[in-house]
């Protein structure tokens, strides 16, 4: 798995299109403040060690910037290798469910679409970091 993880003073997404033409449709334009960010990448292999990182180190983010909104964005250009799309949507849902399950307010971007992305990104070293795992 990879990931980098961001913190955004403004995060804004509008579903754009379909990547995946059997995505369901879900057309949002949702403005998220004060967030932890997770850009997400799986690989085959990836499951429950690699979520527990995943979830383990949006927490550790998050408590640097003493937020408790996080947004997950799977991201799939990362790597060359990739999880097949419906594994990598149920890694997503999984980690979604423990996070909320945590205290935590998620908001998922919309798996297997296209989105515009605009963020503000403060310049904290720590509003940027990259993981592989």
């Amino acid at each position: 798995m990879r990931v980098l993880f961001l913190f955004a003073k403004r995060f804004r997404f509008c579903t754009h299109h379909k990547a995946i033409p059997e995505a369901p449709d879900d057309d949002r334009d949702v403005t998220v403040e004060d967030a932890a960010m997770g850009f997400v990448h799986a690989e085959p292999g990836d499951g429950g060690d690699q979520e527990t990182k995943l979830v383990k180190n949006l927490k550790w983010v998050a408590g640097k910037f003493g937020t408790k909104r996080l947004v997950l964005h799977y991201f799939s250009h990362l790597g060359e290798e990739r999880l097949p799309a419906e594994e990598a949507r149920a890694l997503m849902q999984q980690a979604q469910a423990r996070l909320t399950s945590a205290g935590y307010e998620v908001t998922v971007t919309p798996f297997g679409h296209f989105c515009d992305l605009s963020m503000n990104l403060p310049g904290d070293s720590m509003a940027r970091v990259y993981k592989q795992f």
